[in-house]
């Protein structure tokens, strides 16, 4: 009897380092799937709850939002002080700069293989979409003035044949109301 006892035993412990060293790895990997599914709901959900948040506070003509001639509720709205501009400014400066640097980098990488070419493209369509945005904050900044993104980003196009610059418009049509 006490012979059979200590077979049980050992084969209890063999029975552990069995289900330690054989089993738990091809568990892990299922682990791991139903974690990673899970963070990847949790963000997915957290990310649509963003952008209906941000779909609701986009539109200019919603009762709540800023009135966009009004330089100070505009700040207001993206929750920036009067004091922070200059700040804002040279760090959106920066901003232009490093994805500027992104742009010739992902460039340079249009020369090389398809596998270069892959990470290229990439590389120089975010580069140039985040410094074509920040270039716009940091005009709208500077010259104290809210413009549609769209507005600003037409007025290159229809700079060539003389229309004035929507910043320019905008003083004029202020100027006009004034009197």
């Amino acid at each position: 009897m006490k012979k059979n006892k200590e077979t049980l035993k050992k084969i209890k412990f063999y029975g552990i380092k069995v289900t330690k060293f054989i089993v738990w790895p091809m568990i892990w990997p299922i682990y791991q799937i139903r974690q990673t599914n899970k963070n990847c709901k949790q963000v997915a959900a957290k990310t649509k709850h963003q952008i209906q948040e941000l779909k609701t506070n986009r539109d200019p003509w919603a009762a709540k939002a800023p009135d966009m001639n009004n330089f100070k509720q505009v700040l207001d709205h993206w929750k920036v002080q009067e004091s922070e501009i200059d700040n804002l400014i040279g760090s959106f400066k920066a901003h232009i700069f490093i994805f500027t640097c992104f742009q010739i980098w992902g460039i340079y990488l249009l020369t090389g293989t398809m596998y270069s070419i892959l990470h290229g493209i990439p590389l120089f369509f975010v580069g140039s979409i985040i410094s074509i945005t920040r270039l716009w904050r940091v005009q709208i900044l500077q010259n104290r003035q809210f413009i549609f993104f769209k507005d600003w980003f037409l007025w290159g196009f229809f700079s060539k044949i003389g229309k004035e610059t929507p910043f320019a418009q905008a003083k004029r049509l202020k100027k006009e109301g004034n009197k």
